[in-house]
């Protein structure tokens, strides 16, 4: 599912997708340089589907560690 990009207005309070995105792409960036490891699912190394269920995982989302399930 696409979610459009909201640009920001000055004074305006981001909603809950736009916060959770936002989250969403710091947990990613706090792992990068951290090796890829196939079958890895973090917090040492990751695959690219366990990155995924990573960062989600953190927001609370459960996520299977398979890309086509993703």
């Amino acid at each position: 599912m696409h979610v459009p990009a909201v640009p920001h207005e000055p004074g305006r309070v981001p909603g809950a997708r736009e916060r959770r995105g936002k989250k969403a792409v710091d947990y990613a960036s706090e792992q990068v340089g951290r090796p890829y490891l196939y079958g890895g699912s973090g917090p040492v190394a990751y695959d690219c589907s366990g990155l995924t269920q990573y960062v989600y995982g953190q927001l609370g989302v459960r996520l299977p560690h398979n890309a086509a399930q993703q």
